[in-house]
């Protein structure tokens, strides 16, 4: 089964991109069952933490303003066996 990472922000997290990423995962796994292989790189700032992504393994916390994590994530992201990436871009998002 092909293994997707989400980029993206992620519900509880209100706004737009966090709920169309959280609709896209829910599609696809109706579509060919649910992935434990997959992941949610969640964009996230200060403002909102990241204690809603932390204690869950699908979840891969991004501190969107922090521009070295990007490069420790993407190197994460190709040690793992993620097949897939999936990135959503919102101006003022990423940092």
């Amino acid at each position: 089964m092909i293994r997707i990472a989400y980029v993206s922000t992620y519900p509880p997290r209100r706004c737009g991109l966090a709920t169309f990423t959280e609709h896209l995962r829910k599609s696809i796994d109706g579509v060919r069952g649910p992935s434990d292989g997959d992941r949610v790189i969640v964009l996230y700032n200060d403002s909102d933490g990241d204690d809603a992504y932390r204690h869950n393994p699908a979840y891969w916390p991004l501190p969107a303003q922090n521009r070295a994590a990007y490069a420790e994530m993407a190197k994460r992201v190709n040690e793992s066996d993620i097949d897939v990436v999936v990135l959503q871009h919102e101006f003022g998002i990423f940092g």
